[in-house]
């Protein structure tokens, strides 16, 4: 049911905002008529669809729309309700960051911090009374935010409505339909780009970021908000938006919205274009929420120096690549920065949600970590895109570090400071000096398949003895191996087969000579050298360090024109 409001709303938002773009875009010189469309609108505020096709015509396609489209559900009762409180209208805000437990009664209920301690008490809704009536047992007593289950139910089509589909990710859907003469996207499901302000101090001001899917078209949409860009590709697509007369789609963040009065053309970065790539299948594809609290389930104090003791257990989540970057910012904000985290706003946890929904929405699922086989040196994989993605601005938001800095109230805030990452190459002579993001490869028993996973390396034991070194690694797929595993130096590194063929030194005998003083045993499974159910680490790793910036000793003096409001107060 919750599916279908939502999709009713973004029916009336979307119709009613796609086809003013499109009427303007037919005027030649719009500023002069902004004035008199003003006039017209005072006149009838109606939305379009409803002004060109009548309430009663609308409301007759949504009803057969919506008997077109249905969802199977495995939410249970509690999952449900638990949900429920998030959607909820909390007198502070800061309380939607804050609680981690509710406890329902007759007619009120109560949230509580992450310690059991109460925050307030919450009014029950219709909807809550329901399901609290169907099953006593959810009242009188605490349940989590953790308790939320991953939804796994599937959209089922009729009449040919699939082939509309645009994308399908997570719990949203979007279709391309039509109801009178106009032609709209319809959202069904929770959008990843809606408000997040549960996840920070500050975030909800990105809820603006849904006005940009209806300027652009959906590929260019992502781009924008999503992909990291060097001032060269920024130039391109400035003259591409200057093209469509919509440079003032920058002034949006800034509740200006003139857009609407002056862009002439949709927004669309042509498909030979090399700022995106349009063979990529999880471009458009969100992470599903709910398994971000499904699979936070940790090992508690492990045998870990530098970085979080308490280890996530990924499951099948495809997280490990962003748990692995959220491992490093959290370790680079305590020791580059030197932040005393007073309200537990930069907890891997929170920077790991940030990531996945608001600075990099897309699936990780299918993430290249594999060497690709066309390289002759060793190559980069794809975790370099999300760690570009923190470090530099996007064309339509700023880099991922400085959303992440912004998470809490501004005395609370990490100094201003820049995010660098650099490659690293692993060998057997490597000097260990911070935590790093590594690649492991594990055979599995068939002999053929080996299986690639993102991990942290914490540090290495015995660092200076050559025969007994080992990596000590954060790992996050606790089938394989647990939560810490650890791997000799001298154990040999997985590399592709051209690497193999061009460093052979004997019959069966491979191993890679470097510039520096570099050194390893090389291995890859269809030369029959590795040994299965065992862990080795591609050579390429990355480092990510905060540098402060001269002059901000502390955020008390940050006068950023990023920050909307002041958060010097909770």
């Amino acid at each position: 049911m919750l599916e279908l409001v939502i999709l009713a709303i973004y029916v009336t938002c979307l119709a009613g905002m796609i086809p003013i773009a499109r009427g303007v875009a037919r005027n030649p010189n719009p500023r002069p008529l902004r004035d008199k469309k003003v006039a017209e609108a005072k006149e009838d505020n109606r939305p379009v669809w409803e002004r060109e096709n009548g309430k009663r015509e609308m409301d007759k396609w949504l009803k057969g729309f919506l008997a077109k489209l249905k969802r199977t559900s495995t939410r249970t009762k509690k999952c449900r309700l638990i949900s429920s409180v998030e959607r909820m209208k909390f007198e502070n805000d800061a309380n939607a960051i804050s609680w981690q437990y509710v406890r329902f009664g007759e007619d009120e209920g109560e949230i509580f911090y992450n310690n059991k301690i109460s925050i307030g008490k919450i009014k029950l809704t219709d909807y809550q009374k329901v399901l609290l009536k169907s099953d006593n047992s959810l009242k009188d007593r605490f349940l989590s935010r953790s308790e939320i289950k991953q939804e796994t139910g599937k959209w089922i089509f009729q009449d040919n409505l699939e082939k509309r589909k645009i994308s399908e990710g997570g719990e949203a859907l979007v279709i391309l339909t039509k109801f009178g003469d106009l032609e709209a996207v319809v959202l069904a499901g929770t959008p990843g780009f809606s408000c997040q302000r549960q996840f920070g101090a500050d975030s909800g001001r990105y809820i603006h970021n849904l006005f940009y899917f209806l300027f652009c078209d959906w590929k260019t949409s992502w781009t924008l908000l999503y992909k990291p860009i060097d001032n060269n590709e920024r130039t391109k697509i400035d003259k591409i938006v200057e093209n469509c007369n919509a440079s003032s789609i920058h002034e949006i963040k800034k509740n200006d919205y003139s857009i609407f009065s002056e862009i002439t053309s949709i927004i669309k970065i042509p498909a030979s274009s090399s700022i995106f790539c349009l063979d990529d299948p999880n471009l458009t594809k969100s992470v599903n929420v709910s398994s971000l609290k499904q699979n936070a389930t940790k090992f508690l104090n492990q045998d870990l120096q530098n970085v979080t003791k308490n280890v996530f257990d990924q499951k099948s989540s495809n997280l490990c690549v962003p748990i692995s970057v959220a491992t490093l910012l959290r370790f680079a904000i305590k020791n580059d920065l030197h932040l005393e985290d007073i309200l537990g706003e930069y907890s891997a946890e929170n920077i790991l949600a940030n990531l996945t929904l608001i600075i990099y929405p897309r699936s990780m699922a299918g993430l290249n970590l594999n060497p690709n086989e066309n390289e002759k040196e060793f190559q980069t994989n794809e975790i370099e895109l999300l760690l570009e993605r923190v470090c530099k601005k996007t064309y339509l938001m700023e880099s991922g570090w400085q959303i992440l800095r912004e998470l809490s109230f501004r005395k609370y805030r990490p100094k201003r400071s820049t995010c660098k990452f650099e490659n690293v190459l692993l060998n057997e002579n490597f000097h260990f000096t911070r935590p790093l993001t590594v690649t492991g490869a594990f055979l599995l028993p068939d002999l053929v398949t080996v299986f690639f996973h993102q991990m942290v390396l914490d540090r290495i034991d015995n660092p200076t003895d050559c025969f007994n070194a080992g990596y000590v690694i954060h790992n996050t797929s606790f089938d394989e191996g647990g939560p810490v595993l650890k791997v000799p130096k001298t154990r040999a590194y997985y590399v592709n087969e051209f690497m193999m063929q061009n460093n052979q030194t004997g019959p069966t005998e491979y191993k890679y000579y470097g510039q520096n003083g570099e050194f390893m045993w090389l291995v890859n499974e269809r030369f029959q050298n590795m040994q299965p159910n065992t862990w080795y680490l591609l050579p390429q790793a990355y480092s990510l360090t905060l540098v402060p910036e001269p002059g901000y000793d502390s955020d008390s003096s940050d006068s950023d024109s990023s920050d909307l409001s002041d958060w010097s107060e909770p």
